[in-house]
């Protein structure tokens, strides 16, 4: 796990993404109703991480960052899915200490 004690995962199928945190946080989204994915970097003193947010058809965010256990493998498994998840580092250039956002995916 990582330093947040948080990790990602796809169920075997690949239909449901599961983020656990401690041990009683999980948060679930369907594979197949993600309408967009965002990309946002927060930048400040203290600490720079991306997060990945995506959101589903009854407008729920479900979010996880790069320092979560298994973000690697799950973001290969999205690009493959989901066209332009692959830009996802694209973020982070621009301003120093200002938060970016960056559209990834949006279904049509």
């Amino acid at each position: 796990m990582s330093i947040l004690n948080a990790a990602v995962e796809l169920d075997s199928p690949g239909t449901v993404l599961t983020r656990k945190q401690g041990r009683f946080y999980k948060k679930r989204v369907k594979i197949e109703s993600v309408q967009e994915i965002w990309a946002v970097n927060r930048n400040a003193l203290t600490y720079d991480e991306i997060l990945i947010f995506l959101r589903d058809e009854a407008g729920h965010d479900f979010q996880m960052t790069e320092f979560d256990a298994g973000f690697a493998a799950v973001m290969m498994v999205l690009a493959a899915k989901f066209p332009g998840v692959e830009n996802w580092r694209s973020v982070e250039q621009g301003a120093p200490l200002m938060e970016r956002h960056l559209l990834l995916y949006k279904k049509r």
